[in-house]
């Protein structure tokens, strides 16, 4: 079995999210989907983050094959 570590470039990928939900796009998603969607999400990707930071959610990619 091999184990992947997906965290550092998960982190990146997220933080890109936030910033896209925080950023000019903001009003023209917010009158598509709804202002409290989008504060919701915002909320969401901004916990998400933080975890991801820290190490406390460490996502993985796991390869491993079926035994013969």
């Amino acid at each position: 079995m091999e184990l992947a570590n997906r965290n550092p470039w998960y982190a990146k990928v997220a933080a890109k999210k936030l910033e896209w939900l925080r950023g000019p796009d903001r009003e023209a998603l917010s009158e598509r989907h709804g202002a409290d969607f989008i504060d919701h999400q915002i909320a969401i990707w901004t916990k998400l983050v933080r975890v991801l930071e820290s190490g406390e959610h460490c996502p993985h990619h796991i390869r491993a094959r079926k035994p013969g």
